[in-house]
């Protein structure tokens, strides 16, 4: 009997002794883990708010960029456009002047109100009121008020504008 009883009380004494022993260990190993287990916690806590940050700041740099950039953009395109309108401008300047133009408004005068004016709207000149022009206000035109028009919107005008002036 006192084997059986010694050996159920070493059973009992053995269960509890471990059972203290292993939350001793227990709270021993949790004491050290602790702060290994913070570490890395507040390690993947800061990474995340590392990446939050960083793309928050991203997207308000990049959406900064995007008016800067539109804003340079607009800036060439209206200057290409302004310079696309002033060539057209000229190029048109040109088609509505063209031909030989010597000088606006200068040229050689011969003797004021008696000689020969060339000069603006004298010469040949091809394109709109000047030398032969086919349709608006042509016609041969010989002496202002004076002179004979034949086919008027056709043919030639020599004298106001476009020809010779002799007297005036």
């Amino acid at each position: 009997l006192k084997a059986e009883v010694l050996e159920r009380l070493k059973a009992v004494v053995l269960e509890r002794l471990k059972a203290v022993v292993l939350e001793r260990l227990k709270a021993e190993v949790l004491e050290r883990l602790r702060p290994v287990v913070l570490e890395r916690l507040r390690a993947v806590v800061l990474e995340r708010l590392k990446a939050e940050v960083l793309e928050r700041l991203r997207a308000e740099v990049l959406e900064r960029l995007r008016a800067v950039v539109l804003e340079r953009l607009r800036a060439v395109v209206l200057e290409r456009l302004k310079a696309e309108v002033l060539e057209r401008l000229r190029a048109e300047a040109v088609v509505r002047g063209t031909g030989e133009i010597e000088g606006r408004g200068t040229g050689e005068i011969v003797g004021r109100d008696t000689g020969e004016i060339e000069g603006r709207g004298t010469g040949e000149i091809e394109g709109r009121g000047t030398g032969e022009i086919e349709g608006r206000g042509t016609g041969e035109v010989v002496g202002r008020d004076t002179g004979e028009i034949e086919g008027r919107g056709t043919g030639e005008i020599e004298g106001r504008g476009t020809g010779e002036i002799e007297g005036r």
